[in-house]
């Protein structure tokens, strides 16, 4: 997962309409798919840079999982077959797939100040050899994905990359090696300098040590949705060491039909992507296979409790705010309204677990 990798996964994200659909717009979009006798109306919510390719492209009848890459003369090509993306990523994302990986991962370090990690892909999804870290730091102008390979699985034979019309192309970069991993930078989007004080920095960390780095630019909350705005502010209220969740302003409007149906919240953010197929040696998303893990972000008590401050407050259409959410014992659940603009300030609420009376909390 190379530069070209990141910053198509990155622009094919931005196309991603799941976060904002209901499940029930889900569900029918599904069963027009299944009267057509295959299912591909998710596909279209796709966030995906996958090439699939088998015997008639050269590497025989195996269909290989996860990635081939190609590193050579300071350029890389890629040939992706399926892998995991996560959007807003937390600690306990990240730590899960470095413990699963084939390979010590050392993180990039000496990043600019201020930088985010805005979107994290591993593959294959059991035991990774491939991490991208999709950095973001507008201020910097830091926006750029870096690659971390197992160095057992990197190619150096141009020979053996699929030919014709699956031929993936090269792209300029930094490379280098930390121990076991491989590391490929994109030259478009890091000078010289930034990539050489980067790699200086690598040389150095360790792997505990890059891990903790990284951690610092990820965001405490569950952030769902695709455009937050309030997701630093909300770290300011959330209880340390919970599991707390934010939704924007959009996903506060599903609620009350959600808690009228009481459906729980899922978590959208992580979705598997595999069987993509190359059309001119790029990736076509809107025939990939995806699925998303059935994870509940907020379940439909939960729900309730938050459309519960919503009517009390007599917000429940638009609210013109972001929800933090929070659950700190079985017969309470805490809920934030964190305004959009600074007109109002930010006011905590407490529900009730058993009756969904609603008090504002100091």
């Amino acid at each position: 997962m190379h530069s070209d990798f990141a910053a198509k996964g990155k622009a094919a994200r931005d196309l991603i309409a799941v976060p904002e659909l209901s499940m029930e717009s889900i569900r029918r979009r599904s069963r027009a798919a299944a009267a057509r006798g295959r299912t591909r109306a998710l596909a279209l919510c796709a966030a995906v840079c996958l090439i699939v390719f088998g015997a008639s492209v050269g590497f025989g009848a195996r269909i290989y999982e996860g990635v081939r890459v190609w590193l050579t003369g300071g350029k890389a090509a890629i040939v992706v077959n399926s892998f995991v993306l996560v959007r807003e990523p937390t600690a306990a994302d990240v730590h899960k797939a470095v413990a699963q990986a084939t390979f010590p991962a050392v993180f990039p370090v000496g990043v600019p100040a201020g930088t985010h990690v805005s979107m994290f892909m591993f593959a294959p999804a059991e035991h990774p050899n491939t991490i991208t870290i999709q950095y973001r730091n507008d201020v910097a102008h830091f926006n750029v994905g870096i690659s971390l390979f197992d160095s057992s699985v990197v190619n150096t034979d141009a020979a053996l990359l699929p030919t014709g019309s699956a031929r993936p192309p090269f792209r300029q970069g930094y490379q280098w090696q930390v121990g076991r991993e491989t590391v490929f930078v994109p030259k478009e989007h890091v000078s010289s300098v930034l990539a050489d004080e980067i790699k200086t920095a690598m040389m150095r960390a360790s792997e505990s040590g890059s891990l903790a780095v990284t951690d610092a630019m990820l965001h405490k909350v569950i952030v769902v949705g695709l455009a937050s705005k309030l997701a630093n502010a909300a770290e300011r209220y959330a209880p340390p060491n919970s599991r707390s969740v934010l939704l924007d302003r959009k996903q506060v409007q599903r609620l009350p039909r959600l808690a009228r149906e009481n459906e729980s919240f899922f978590d959208t953010r992580t979705v598997y992507l595999s069987n993509i197929p190359s059309v001119h040696g790029d990736p076509d998303y809107l025939k990939a296979t995806l699925r998303w893990p059935k994870t509940i972000a907020i379940t439909a008590a939960g729900i309730r409790a938050i459309d519960a401050v919503l009517r009390s407050s007599g917000t429940r259409n638009d609210c013109g705010c972001e929800i933090l959410f929070d659950q700190p014992d079985n017969a309470t659940y805490w809920v934030w309204k964190l305004p959009l603009t600074g007109s109002a300030g930010v006011r905590k609420y407490a529900v009730d677990a058993k009756t969904f009376a609603v008090s504002q909390a100091i």
